[in-house]
């Protein structure tokens, strides 16, 4: 089975490198990777102050850490029939089929039309959680390109490989043209937003942030539903698990949508906070 070699590889990996960072300071070739490394830590321990949760949670949170990273490795290597096998979609969108009589037939046709913007926040497993879910729904994945150019290279082939539809979040009217189609678009919008790029002021654990509205704004604007999720790994069951929530009212405010989103991730983190990415400066001075 992958979970247990999988579960102690990533051990070995958090704790082996915390252990002996010390002796290895002195290798130029990882020395830098080991102040980065501690860099990561730090800043998930500063989140996890400022959020007012256990900081002890650092070890459990670093040994999903490295497990991302050896999920990130197969996710290149292997098929999707490999991690479908070992994962699950919980729940169903709104407005689909329950009976074979005429008005429900029509209101799922209707319903077929309608786009749905996915809202997750960055745990650990998001990279599979995708493969699991655009299975089920395909998906137009909004993204950043991350600072790297290889490595933004290589995840981006990876993500093709997988026939995901990656969409850059700076493009808004591609997003508009998917979800007007009905299409399925994938947004993860639970990290600090500047105003320029729609941050508006909420709370997230208890503390005043800025997160984007953009996915409220989409929503309302094309029709689409707004449908969070949550992905995790069932570690007693040894499965990745994409978790659909009831879809969002969309008749509300962006403001009331965005502040809503907020609470819906902060009470999933809380059953798993060991398996978000904690590391991102979530609340910032």
């Amino acid at each position: 089975m992958l979970y247990p070699l999988l579960n102690t590889f990533s051990m070995a990996m958090c704790w082996g490198v915390h252990d002996f960072a010390s002796a290895w300071q002195r290798a130029q070739r990882l020395a830098p990777l080991l102040r980065r490394w501690q860099r990561r830590r730090d800043a998930a321990t500063q989140t996890l102050h400022r959020a007012g949760m256990p900081t002890a949670l650092v070890e459990e949170n670093f040994t999903h850490v490295a497990m991302a990273l050896v999920e990130t490795c197969l996710f290149a290597q292997r098929p999707a029939g490999w991690f479908l096998s070992q994962s699950e979609v919980v729940g169903e969108l709104e407005g689909q089929l329950q009976s074979s009589d005429q008005d429900a037939q029509n209101n799922q046709n209707r319903q077929s039309q309608q786009g749905t913007v996915f809202v997750l926040p960055h745990t650990t497993c998001m990279e599979v959680a995708g493969i699991v879910l655009n299975h089920a729904h395909p998906l137009h994945i909004s993204y950043a390109r991350p600072h790297n150019r290889a490595f933004s290279r290589w995840q981006l082939d990876a993500r093709l490989r997988h026939q995901l539809t990656m969409i850059n979040r700076d493009h808004v009217r591609e997003m508009m043209g998917a979800l007007k189609k009905g299409g399925n678009l994938w947004i993860a919008p639970d990290q600090y937003a500047t105003p320029n790029h729609g941050g508006i002021p909420s709370r997230f654990f208890n503390r005043e942030t800025l997160t984007t509205n953009g996915p409220a704004r989409l929503a309302q604007r094309s029709g689409a539903r707004l449908q969070p999720c949550f992905p995790y790994r069932d570690m007693e069951r040894q499965r990745w698990v994409v978790e659909l929530s009831p879809a969002l009212d969309t008749s509300q405010s962006a403001q009331v949508l965005t502040q809503t989103i907020n609470e819906v991730f902060e009470a999933q983190i809380r059953r798993f906070p060991a398996q978000y990415l904690w590391m991102h400066r979530r609340f910032r001075d």
